[in-house]
């Protein structure tokens, strides 16, 4: 115990922290070494009799209880017994050892990418993770348990996207990026059958396809294709040869090509060149960006959707199968609107000029 600050029960001079403190074996009262020695007893000694107990006058503060460590989106920390990881408590494997979270034992009893486990075991504990991702399966992503979110997601690896959506979740993240969503742009959307995100998105990918087209449109631009289609019947019809149409058109190519824009024109290439970017880039890195997070919404919705219509879990999990998942048909779908979008800005302006 530190006496510093507590009166001498002889002096009562406080004690400071180089004293030398003696206290009396049978109360525990605190002197000063040269007071007691002076004295030769307690100061308390009459009161020793009635059982006299001396209490310090500087109550001792309490203990702070230790606060709960959570993350930011207010779920626990639970802690691998193995390698120390912090993970979210509804994990059930450490995403960096592999251990069994919730056991006490530490085994490392799993992980994806652990070559030391083989056969029959090792595969079952592979197929666990893809189905939910190393969460527990009773536990909520969005407001739905996991296992029902894999019946929804479906194919063979659901637990990836249940992964991302959990981290969004947990963090607050409308960003998450998606490589799928990136590199099929629309056809992903429909592929995942979001029918209305993938249509609107197509239908914005045509309008500016198009209207790059449009904007390409000139003086310039419509004397070349003229004499593109003019030589190209010459040859077909036989008044001229394969070496003189090799020459027409290279010799339009090379006057359409340094053709110097000016004044209104020079402007609408500017602007079709910006959106020949948006399309190109902007597009894929929207997709890419922002692909999972309408997914979410639109999982949730359907699953909100079909809770109120099934009457009972064994239809309910069929239906989430059946209506969740993923779609060839519509991913053609999509793959016909980027074709369109393709026509729009590569030959719509062909068509165009042609006809005027």
């Amino acid at each position: 115990m530190k006496y510093t600050g507590i009166s001498c029960v002889f002096c009562a001079r406080p004690f400071s922290e180089t004293d030398d403190v003696v206290v009396c074996p049978v109360c525990g009262a605190p002197h000063h070494r040269a007071c007691w020695q002076q004295h030769g007893r307690c100061a308390c000694e009459a009161a020793h009799a009635s059982g006299f107990t001396w209490a310090s006058p500087v109550q001792p503060e309490p203990e702070k209880p230790e606060k709960e460590v959570r993350f930011k989106n207010g779920e626990g920390v639970v802690v691998c017994p193995n390698c120390g990881t912090e993970n979210f408590e509804n994990d059930m494997y450490c995403l960096r050892c592999g251990a069994k979270l919730h056991d006490d034992s530490g085994a490392r009893v799993y992980h994806p990418y652990d070559e030391t486990q083989t056969g029959f075991q090792r595969q079952e504990l592979i197929n666990d993770f893809n189905r939910f991702g190393g969460l527990d399966p009773n536990s909520l992503v969005d407001g739905v348990p996991v296992c029902e979110y894999s019946d929804y997601v479906g194919g063979g690896t659901p637990g990836r996207i249940i992964r991302k959506v959990s981290g969004s979740e947990r963090y607050g993240r409308k960003v998450v990026w998606h490589a799928p969503a990136f590199f099929f742009g629309p056809i992903w959307f429909f592929f995942r059958k979001m029918k209305k995100e993938g249509l609107l998105l197509s239908l914005v990918l045509i309008l500016l396809a198009a209207a790059v087209g449009i904007l390409q449109i000139n003086d310039a631009f419509v004397d070349y294709v003229k004499g593109t289609m003019e030589a190209t019947l010459s040859v077909m019809n036989g008044e001229a040869d394969i070496e003189t149409y090799r020459d027409t058109l290279y010799t339009l190519a090379e006057t359409y090509q340094t053709t110097v824009l000016t004044g209104a024109d020079a402007v609408k290439e500017r602007v079709g060149l910006l959106l020949q970017y948006v399309i190109m880039i902007g597009s894929p890195l929207f997709s890419g960006l922002f692909g999972m997070y309408f997914y979410r919404k639109h999982v949730r919705r359907e699953i909100e959707k079909i809770r109120e219509r099934c009457t009972d879990l064994p239809s309910y999990r069929a239906t989430l199968q059946h209506e969740g998942g993923t779609s060839a048909g519509l991913a053609v779908i999509g793959v016909v609107l980027a074709l369109a979008a393709f026509f729009c800005m590569d030959y719509l302006p062909a068509l165009i000029a042609l006809l005027r």
